[in-house]
């Protein structure tokens, strides 16, 4: 019996730390499809030949959509469950990393938009699964998850322009890497 039990919480432990990983994971993709425009939009506002309004545009785009979507987002998740839902949202983020990548103006958009409904749906949801998983551990795997943010947003802005004017990747492949 004691054996069974050993056995057992070695499997909890396995589970919640792939769990662990897996928040972390989803933390790093939160932010940086977002901070990494910033240093990069002269390049595009040149590129494209847009005004600085439309490029203000390309930063507001995704908190416009955070805002409408946000309140959808709990929605989504109790019809298809909170994992399923934060996976969704990463695989919407990263189409809309990619789609921005190609074509001009409209594929810009069109990947911003895509990009904060995936944002929208990881920032209302992964705090309910740290709260579901980890009761007795809020505030720490909050820390963990906020730090994993905080660290990719700030490492995404500092590669941009070394990714795309030093390594020259441009600024649409620049927005793919970090």
């Amino acid at each position: 019996m004691e054996r069974y039990t050993v056995r057992a919480e070695k499997e909890i432990s396995i589970k919640k730390m792939l769990l662990i990983v897996g928040i972390i994971f989803a933390a790093f993709n939160l932010r940086p499809a977002i901070t990494s425009v910033g240093p990069l939009i002269g390049y595009i506002r040149e590129d494209l030949g847009i005004s600085n309004g439309v490029a203000g545009l390309l930063t507001t785009i995704p908190l416009i959509v955070f805002a409408v979507l946000s309140p959808l987002a709990p929605k989504f998740a109790s019809r298809y469950g909170n994992e399923t839902a934060i996976f969704a949202g990463l695989v919407v983020l990263l189409a809309g990393m990619i789609i921005r990548t190609f074509g001009a103006m409209i594929g810009l958009l069109l990947g911003t938009v895509l990009i904060g409904v995936g944002i929208a749906i990881g920032n209302v949801l992964l705090p309910g699964i740290v709260k579901e998983r980890f009761p007795d551990k809020i505030g720490l795997m909050t820390s963990v998850y906020s730090t994993a943010m905080g660290m990719l947003a700030g490492i995404a802005s500092g590669l941009a322009i070394p990714l795309s004017e030093g390594l020259k990747f441009g600024w649409k492949n620049a927005f793919l890497n970090p």
